[in-house]
């Protein structure tokens, strides 16, 4: 494996490729980021679900990069998970240590030391380790992941 070619998993600083890729993609700039992320902020300040929540930046530019600084479309997508947050609150509660250790997803899923040349995580799936679960026993373990 060229290793020169691939990014660690866990990185300090963003290079400048990710700059100029959400640039020709997402047409992120400066100035989009900061008038884009301002009428968000108005918008969520304005609306009854969220009214009085102080939300980090970096979490409302998840949402803004996800809809490429449409912060319309950005602001209906956030509505859409809060809504989802409230209906299916048991689904963000901290899952117990105890789910991973006995839990056969821990030995076949892993997540590789490096990303590749993109930014994406690499992770394995060695699929085959699973063959003695029954099909059964399998969908239990994975309902309680």
């Amino acid at each position: 494996m060229d290793k020169e070619r691939f990014y660690p998993l866990h990185m300090d600083h963003v290079p400048e490729y990710f700059y100029q890729k959400a640039l020709s993609e997402l047409n992120e700039t400066p100035e989009t980021r900061e008038v884009e992320l301002n009428k968000l902020k108005y918008l969520l300040s304005a609306d009854k679900l969220t009214t009085g929540i102080e939300f980090e930046e970096d979490f409302l530019h998840q949402f803004l990069r996800h809809r490429k600084y449409n912060c319309l479309r950005a602001f209906q997508y956030l509505q859409k998970y809060f809504n989802f947050r409230r209906s299916h609150s048991s689904i963000f509660q901290s899952i117990p240590d105890e789910n991973f250790k006995g839990n056969p997803a821990t030995k076949f899923i892993s997540v590789l030391p490096y990303r590749c040349p993109d930014g994406c995580r690499i992770i394995l799936s060695e699929f085959g380790k699973l063959a003695h679960f029954s099909v059964t026993r399998l969908s239990t373990y994975f309902i309680m992941v």
